[in-house]
């Protein structure tokens, strides 16, 4: 090979590996879009059906900037619009959160510590706004979405990321609680939350990945209950949770014998578990189903792997997990590659590489007892690459909040998914494994499901924020 094309290879090959970012950051727990995606022209559903969109865009004057808030009625109609003008045009989303009857905002200036924030409710009255000084760290907290018609509950990371701090507001910003969650000496981070109209579950992890799970009194604040994910046998990852309406949390994950001290993103799927705890901290029951769902008798190829996704309660009462199993490969395990790749250019690194396979569905009874698995294979069609060596299970990670993964929502019943598939929304019918399209309209890069509602699902695409945002599209289940 000449010199000169060497060159040429080794610096795209440099420019590429600039350009990847291959860091992974704790985020919650996402079963839909809305969840793991916060920036502008964003649709967001509440309990009652409705829609909310929020965008913020410069005006022409480089001075000042307009938030638009815009309210879609439970039939996806435009309903309301309120419009504020706010001082500034580099302003950034610090803050957002949403409870069923009002939407809370806070925008900080890029260049200072002024911040804006305004809480507008579903008939575009502004209930309250504010201007005062925020010195945190210019990032966007995820929203929580809090079970109440009066208040707010915002997340917020100590800049040392050994502490985070919940914040409860009602609808005119005054403190109702502050809640801090603190770590002695490792960063902790907020990785699943929950709540109605009494309680607040929220998991949290360490660095280490050990899990711990809290109940918190939705009116004050206080710390009903306190318990680590992990047993004395077995450490365990939560990876989907369920909010009863006794107030009670179901949740599901991995489970490895305590002995297995590998973090969550390091190791294979594991056992499967499933645990019910009451807010008083009490365990109702908990099992770990190794003999009827480890890896090995759901699937049969050694390099393929499950993510659980979404925990559901069918209308019988029993509970069903549904997965994604996927297949990762790493070029680190291929000497052969490593020796070309040092060849061409002049060193070498790896790859990880992750391709969903299909999906699975684990049906319990309604004490945690597997009742039924089944499998579903679906061809490959696509590959998600990083330019690094990543563990699995966390490449698996990076892959779902990209949104790469297939899932998108399910039917009531758990029989159903609704899955994006490049540019094609389907349904895959579990129990006949038949798939049929949902939706065959016009199609955008950010196009994608907002939300499932049991018998259909939410279509949205966000806009520039210039433009008016489009009406969502309710689409039925085939």
């Amino acid at each position: 090979m000449p010199k000169q094309l060497i060159k040429q290879v080794r610096l795209f090959l440099i420019l590429l590996l600039l350009s990847y970012h291959t860091g992974y950051t704790q985020t919650l727990s996402a079963w839909t879009r809305q969840k793991h995606s916060y920036s502008n022209g964003e649709l967001y559903t509440l309990p009652d059906g409705k829609g909310v969109v929020h965008q913020i865009s410069p005006l022409p004057n480089q001075e000042s900037s307009m938030l638009r808030h815009v309210v879609f009625d439970s039939l996806l109609h435009q309903k309301r619009q309120a419009s504020l003008i706010l001082a500034g045009y580099d302003l950034h989303l610090t803050d957002h959160a949403l409870n069923n009857k009002a939407a809370f905002y806070r925008f900080r200036r890029k260049l200072n510590d002024t911040a804006f924030t305004a809480v507008i409710d579903t008939t575009g009255k502004i209930l309250s706004f504010r201007r005062e000084a925020y010195k945190q760290k210019l990032i966007t907290h995820p929203p929580l979405p809090m079970a109440s018609d009066s208040l707010f509950v915002l997340y917020s990371q100590a800049n040392n990321e050994k502490s985070f701090t919940l914040e409860c507001l009602d609808v005119q910003q005054r403190v109702r609680w502050k809640t801090p969650f603190a770590s002695s000496d490792r960063p902790i981070y907020l990785v699943d939350f929950q709540s109605d109209a009494e309680s607040i579950w929220i998991i949290s992890a360490d660095h280490e990945q050990e899990q711990t799970i809290w109940c918190l009194e939705s009116r004050t604040g206080r710390v009903l209950s306190q318990a680590r994910a992990s047993d004395v046998d077995n450490k365990r990852f939560v990876e989907s949770t369920l909010l009863l309406p006794d107030h009670s949390l179901v949740y599901a994950g991995r489970s490895l014998p305590a002995e297995a001290r590998q973090r969550a993103i390091s190791v294979k799927t594991g056992d499967l578990f499933l645990t019910r705890r009451l807010p008083n901290g009490r365990q109702l029951w908990s099992n770990t189903n190794a003999n009827q769902s480890a890896p090995s008798a759901i699937v049969s190829p050694q390099d393929v792997e499950i993510r659980w996704e979404h925990l559901g309660i069918d209308p019988s009462g029993n509970y069903f997990l549904l997965g994604e199993t996927f297949a990762s490969t790493s070029a680190a395990n291929n000497t052969a590659q490593i020796i070309a790749m040092h060849a061409l250019v002049g060193y070498g690194y790896n790859t990880s590489s992750l391709t969903p396979v299909g999906f699975v569905q684990v049906k319990f009874d309604a004490k945690g007892t597997v009742l039924h698995t089944s499998v579903v294979p679906l061809p490959r069609t696509a590959t998600f690459t990083e330019l690094s060596y990543i563990p699995a299970q966390q490449l698996a990670y990076l892959a779902e909040n990209r949104g790469f993964f297939r899932f998108r929502a399910t039917s009531s019943d758990g029989n159903a998914v609704i899955m994006r598939n490049k540019k094609e929304f389907s349904v895959l019918h579990l129990d006949t494994q038949q798939m049929t399209p949902l939706y065959s309209g016009p199609y955008t890069e950010t196009m994608d499901v907002w939300s499932g509602q049991g018998s259909g699902a939410v279509l949205y695409r966000a806009q520039p924020a210039k433009t008016a945002p489009p009406a969502p599209k309710w689409v039925s289940l085939p």
